[in-house]
């Protein structure tokens, strides 16, 4: 039968070769591109080919798509779900060898049915044609620009090489009623178009990610995880940060400088992720009262009164620096690691508890090997930095001022990072070029120049407030006033580095929409309802018993009426029946019981028949003495207006009873 060959053309010259050089270059696989481009590219100058049967070409189809399956479950094994680049940057391994085959056959080409079964399963019935051939060589090259694609160097020379592939392949596929200028031209703009949608696809992704960030953290997002955090260096574009309030607190005493209100410290860094390292929360005792629990054995000089909210019934809390004791209604319990990390077992909700603290003095743990290390990959920058300070031969609280001093005259703070910088360079870049970054950048830095200089330190997150707010006549936190900091250990004690320009929380009002006050409103009357709501629950939580007693009262007073009510129908109901009694007289006659009795054996009474002829009807057949007798004694009863005589009345009662027993006797129709 004739071959029924696809209309695909060869892939043009080199153009093979081409396309595998550039996948090895993305892919960090020149080496075996090189081999691969020789291999499939020297078939144009040797001249000897295999002759390679049908059945030959299915088998080495078949050990290619085994081959496919196995990569795919050991490397999303290996790597999870980003695997599926690797899965893409493997795909010309994966079809080299049928390639190869086809371009050293006789035939040149690859029948359809090899590449699929079920084109093989119609091939066997009798009479189906054979399946297309098909040249794979241009579809390779396709597959190999996908495979690039998922390399790592994304330069402008990788669109340029694929939109110059793409040109030479539409060059060779071009149909020839066209003119050259027009399909360049034609072409021209499709490179254009196609840069312009790159480009825009990449930003519109940029701003959906912080987009999306920006929602999560405005609406979603509550919940600080006690063991790690995850920094927002290298990340583009402007960080926005909502001003959604986040902490209320209310103080003994009016601010004088800064609060800080830690919710977490970590102490490991490394890639823009800070972890608490292996760490587990301890459960703190209550004290003999009951609802307080003691945090430190430090003082506590002040009071404050702290309102956040939990997306759980537990959660790590903010409280001021320095806080020994947490007490309040509705505590559960408390737990917290040894770096002063705070979680609250309490309601779901907004919540308030009160503390006592000391923000002169911080009880927190002792350093250990822990706090002095550097990661390999920032260890070089932050000692040659330490050396141009010539901290390691400062006291600790000298080093300290140098540090301060350093950031304050050299750097500026900034929340639109203008570029992203290649693999992790963020902080060098930091230091020794950019020189702007928002606070999370100056606390890194800072605790790794820190140990760099021989001085433990950690990381510390939570809020840095000072704003007041008029309406609830307290101090709020909102969420852009979320801050990172270092705690410095001197010697005998931790201290407070904060080397974030001073600045950076007036920049971050400055975002705040003139409508700010109106939305401040809202905020506080959802709060003071929903404090409302919670107090509520709580009192009738304790008041449950009492409640439902009182509520026994009303419920026996309505059961009562109830059951009078119901007597007193019950009464009114044999009052009517007695009175139809006597209204229609003649309702006990004894001869109804007749009625039931034929109707029982049969003999129904049919629709419009008279009680006579009913009874005319059926005494023929049931030959019973007394029947029409009864039934006049019956009617005279019933229907008479002047009272029967006591003779008529025992009379029907005679005949009746006579009746009944041969009734019975009557067999069923």
């Amino acid at each position: 039968m004739r071959l029924n060959p696809t209309r695909l053309r060869p892939a043009p010259i080199f153009l093979i070769g081409a396309t595998l050089l550039v996948w090895g270059w993305q892919n960090n696989l020149l080496p075996y591109a090189l081999i691969m481009a020789v291999l499939l590219e020297a078939p144009r100058w040797v001249h000897w080919r295999w002759h390679i049967s049908d059945v030959e070409f299915n088998r080495l189809s078949d050990l290619s798509g085994v081959i496919f399956f196995l990569c795919i479950l050991y490397i999303f094994n290996e790597k999870g779900p980003g695997g599926i680049y690797v899965i893409l940057s493997i795909l010309p391994f994966v079809l080299f060898l049928l390639l190869l085959a086809q371009r050293y056959s006789v035939r040149g080409a690859i029948r359809l049915s090899s590449l699929f079964i079920s084109l093989r399963r119609q091939e066997r019935k009798a009479g189906a044609p054979r399946s297309a051939e098909l040249d794979l060589s241009l579809p390779y090259c396709m597959i190999g620009l996908l495979s690039a694609s998922a390399g790592n160097f994304r330069t402008i020379w990788f669109f340029v090489s694929v939109c110059g592939f793409l040109g030479i392949t539409l060059w060779c596929l071009r149909p020839g009623r066209y003119g050259v200028t027009a399909w360049l031209s034609l072409l021209a703009i499709a490179i254009l178009a196609a840069f312009a949608a790159q480009t825009g696809v990449r930003e519109l992704q940029s701003i959906m990610e912080r987009q999306f960030l920006a929602f999560f953290d405005q609406y979603m997002w509550r919940y600080r995880d006690p063991d790690r955090t995850t920094t927002s260096i290298g990340m583009l574009g402007r960080l926005k940060f909502s001003d959604r309030i986040m902490v209320r607190i209310a103080t003994d005493e009016p601010l004088r400088e800064t609060l800080y209100l830690r919710e977490a410290t970590y102490n490991t860094y490394g890639y823009g992720v800070w972890s608490a390292g292996i760490t587990d929360l301890s459960t703190i005792d209550p004290d003999k009262e009951g609802n307080s629990w003691t945090l430190n054995p430090g003082r506590s000089i002040h009071a404050a009164t702290v309102s956040t909210y939990l997306t759980r019934e537990e959660g790590v809390v903010p409280l001021p620096l320095g806080a020994s004791r947490v007490w309040g209604e509705g505590v559960i319990g408390i737990e917290q690691n040894r770096y002063a990390t705070v979680k609250l077992e309490f309601r779901k909700g907004w919540i308030s508890y009160q503390t006592g603290y000391d923000d002169t003095t911080f009880q927190d743990t002792p350093p250990d090997h822990d706090d002095l290390y550097l990661p390999s990959s920032n260890r070089e920058d932050f000692e040659r930095l330490a050396r141009e300070l010539e901290l390691t031969d400062k006291p600790p609280e000298t080093a300290l001022r140098t540090i301060k001093d350093y950031f304050t005259r050299n750097f500026l703070y900034s929340i639109s990072p203008r570029q992203r910088y290649p693999r992790g360079g963020y902080l060098h870049d930091f230091l020794f070029s950019n020189r702007q970054g928002h606070c999370e950048y100056f606390a890194t830095a800072t605790v790794l120049l820190l140990r760099a200089a021989g001085i433990p330190a950690r990381y510390a997150v939570g809020f840095a407030t000072r704003e007041y707010s008029e309406l609830e006549e307290l101090y709020i936190a909102r969420s852009r006033h979320a801050h990172a900091w270092t705690m410095a250990w001197t010697g005998d004690r931790w201290q407070i580095l904060d080397t974030t320009p001073a600045n950076w929380a007036p920049l971050e009002d400055e975002m705040a929409p003139d409508y700010q006050p109106l939305l401040d409103v809202f905020a506080w009357l959802r709060y003071k309802y929903q404090m409302w709501r919670a107090e509520d629950i709580e009192d009738e939580t304790e008041n449950d018993l009492t409640t439902l007693l009182w509520l026994l009262i009303p419920l026996g007073i309505l059961l009562g009426w109830r059951l009078w009510r119901k007597d007193r129908v019950r009464q009114a109901r044999a009052g009517a029946q007695d009175s139809a009694s006597a209204t229609h007289p003649g309702m006990d006659s004894e001869f109804f019981s007749v009625f039931a009795i034929l109707t029982s054996k049969g003999r129904e009474r049919r629709p419009g028949e008279t009680t006579l002829r009913w009874i005319k009807r059926v005494q023929p057949a049931a030959t019973l003495h007394g029947l029409e007798q009864s039934l006049n004694l019956h009617y005279r009863y019933r229907f008479d207006p002047t009272v029967p005589d006591e003779q008529s009345r025992n009379l029907l009662r005679s005949l009746v009873s006579e009746l009944l027993p041969q009734l019975r006797r009557l067999s069923r129709l």
